[in-house]
């Protein structure tokens, strides 16, 4: 299954939304990139029993032995970054099978 990154270079455009709602429906394993830990704080709220583990790795070493395990397997990592430009991001945007990036409609 995909390594999932959910990018944009601006924060505020509905990355972390977008991610619980995907995680949400997916029952995907989670990695948050952003400084803020949004994904984190709002996945840290479920029931007990319903709980979804945030993995938040500091080093781009740590980030990929997070997702190296993913690309044969039967999982699906979603990786939630930050709204601006990282060692981290870059790395979740290359090692991803799929990029997502929020816009709004014009």
């Amino acid at each position: 299954m995909p390594v999932i990154a959910n990018t944009h270079p601006k924060g505020g455009v509905g990355k972390t939304t977008s991610s619980v709602n995907i995680v949400g429906e997916m029952k995907s394993d989670t990695v948050d990139l952003d400084t803020h830990t949004g994904l984190s704080i709002i996945l840290g709220l479920r029931p007990e029993g319903k709980e979804i583990s945030v993995k938040v790795p500091k080093t781009v070493d740590e980030l990929i032995e997070i997702m190296t395990p993913y690309k044969n397997s039967d999982k699906t990592l979603l990786i939630d970054c930050g709204g601006f430009d990282s060692d981290l991001t870059r790395t979740a945007i290359a090692f991803a099978d799929c990029v997502i990036v929020p816009s709004k409609d014009s």
